[in-house]
Order: structure tokens, then sequence, then C-alpha cells
């Protein structure tokens, strides 16, 4: 297992495109990630923070991609206190959890509050438990509602929908 304080920040400097010091050489970082959708990126980007940090070598296992085959996985590599498990993705419903556990560290030192404001509000919100930050956003996404502008009209509503006429026309 690699020291604590050169981990958090290697795993925030991967994730965030920084170099790491050259003081982490000879180590190998532990990552249990789901399954890459576009996995040339992922490959790309492990290639990339290799050659900019020489002496750190990332080894990934790829989990199953349900959410929760993810998370027994690694409830069971956290209570085992599995060696080869450094970094880890979590769903947005698992940092309180985690983190309360003693499984995730507090990443305030390494996550700035000039790093989280480039994100959104939610997203960090979500990473946060009893005012700490635990994990940094991945990716984001966002459900969209398309809707037919005839159908709209048809029924009776307004053309340019908002919330609550889109909400009225489907409670009729």
């Amino acid at each position: 297992m690699v020291n604590a304080k050169k981990f958090l920040f290697c795993v925030t400097s991967f994730f965030l495109g920084y170099a790491t010091p050259t003081g982490a050489q000879n180590t190998e970082l532990h990552v249990v990630t789901w399954k890459a959708e576009a996995p040339k990126v992922w490959d790309q980007a492990v290639a990339d923070f290799e050659r900019q940090n020489s002496g750190i070598k990332i080894v990934r296992e790829i989990a199953p991609q349900s959410s929760t085959q993810i998370h027994d996985l690694l409830t069971q590599k956290l209570k085992n206190r599995d060696s080869r498990l450094d970094v880890f993705f979590m769903d947005t419903i698992w940092p309180a959890e985690f983190a309360s556990a003693g499984w995730a560290l507090p990443l305030d030192r390494y996550f700035t509050a000039a790093e989280r404001a480039k994100f959104l509000p939610a997203p960090i919100l979500a990473n946060q438990y009893r005012g700490q930050i635990f994990g940094v956003p991945l990716f984001i996404d966002a459900g969209v509602l398309y809707y037919r502008k005839d159908f709209l009209e048809k029924y009776g509503s307004v053309s340019r929908a908002s919330s609550n006429s889109m909400r009225a026309s489907f409670a009729t």
C-alpha cells in the first residue's frame, strides 16, 4: 500500500490532470473502475498520466457495469482491507456511506475550493459528507425531456413549454 499523502496527491493529480512530484517513484496505484464506454479515452488518459509521472504505474481492475455489483465488489474489498485497492469509482449516492465507514479519505487538502469551483455545485455537494469532500466528479449527466410541439398545440398547451405548463399538460 502506498503512503497516504503521496497516494492522495497522485489520485487527485490523475483525475485533475496535474503532474505529481518526482518523489512518487516506483508506485503502483490500483484503480477499480466501471467498464468504460470509451475505453480508448481511458487508455490515453492513463498513458498520459504515466508519461507525465514516471515511476507511477496505474493498474486497472475493470469491475462489472452494474452499480449494485460494483458496490458489492468494493464493499467486500474495503471490508477485507484489500491492499490492491487504492482508487475506486463511486456512484453519486455512496460518498456518505464510504466516508462514514472510514473507507474514503477526505480530499479537501488536495481538491481545493478553487478546483471545486470549476464544477457544477450539485456534483460537489454529492461528494461531501459532514462538510468534507470525498470524491472528484468524474462526469456529469442529465436527463433531458423532449416534446412534440404539435402535440402541445393540439392539447392546448403553449408552444414554448415551461416545466409548469408541461406538468399541467401531462395531468390532462
